[in-house]
């Protein structure tokens, strides 16, 4: 069962993914980052939420949700092939599934597990648990090797985060683009 404060994060995250379509009208995809997600993201608990803090880029993490119960902390992975426009209109793509991404999703998982473990883990009332939220774009008929849904993502390639919700399954998207979130819990190491 999910803190109250893993219940909101859950609930605005599903606010957020659903309202991708318009998002994505205004600024293609392709323009996104992390931080962009995030700060969706923190908007959407702020408006749900008005009285729960948010803590971004704290001691490494992306999002604290700080609580009287312990904080807890999220995050956030959004990974999208993006174009290479040239003036002479030829096209490559920068990004896709690899060795490098996957690296990255691993560590973050563990920092996530090992954060009871921090010098830092006090200064935000302790820990109460930790969340992974793993989103991606694909682009409809896209070379499988080039497709993060034919990856190394989801939840069996990721047995170390428990109860997966998927939060979108290849939600639709303008400009021939599927979009997919899960959130999952880690478990923390405890405190030694």
């Amino acid at each position: 069962m999910r803190s109250e404060a893993g219940e909101r994060l859950e609930s605005a995250l599903r606010q957020v993914v659903e309202g991708m379509p318009d998002e994505v009208k205004a600024v293609p995809i392709e323009h996104w980052t992390e931080g962009v997600f995030r700060h969706l993201l923190i908007r959407q608990i702020r408006a749900s939420y008005p009285g729960q803090e948010c803590w971004s880029e704290w001691n490494r993490v992306d999002l604290v949700l700080p609580s009287a119960r312990g904080a807890t902390l999220v995050e956030l992975k959004l990974f999208v092939v993006r174009p290479r426009h040239t003036v002479a209109g030829s096209r490559g793509f920068k990004g896709g599934p690899g060795s490098k991404n996957e690296r990255e999703v691993l560590k973050s998982i563990a920092t996530l597990a090992a954060s009871r473990a921090e010098r830092w883990s006090t200064d935000c009332g302790g820990i109460q648990d930790a969340y992974f939220a793993l989103a991606w774009a694909d682009t409809e008929g896209s070379d499988p090797g080039r497709s993060y849904t034919n990856s190394y993502f989801g939840p069996q390639a990721l047995p170390a985060v428990r109860g997966w919700t998927v939060l979108v399954d290849g939600q639709p998207l303008p400009g021939r683009m599927r979009f997919y979130c899960l959130l999952g819990e880690v478990p923390l190491t405890p405190a030694a």
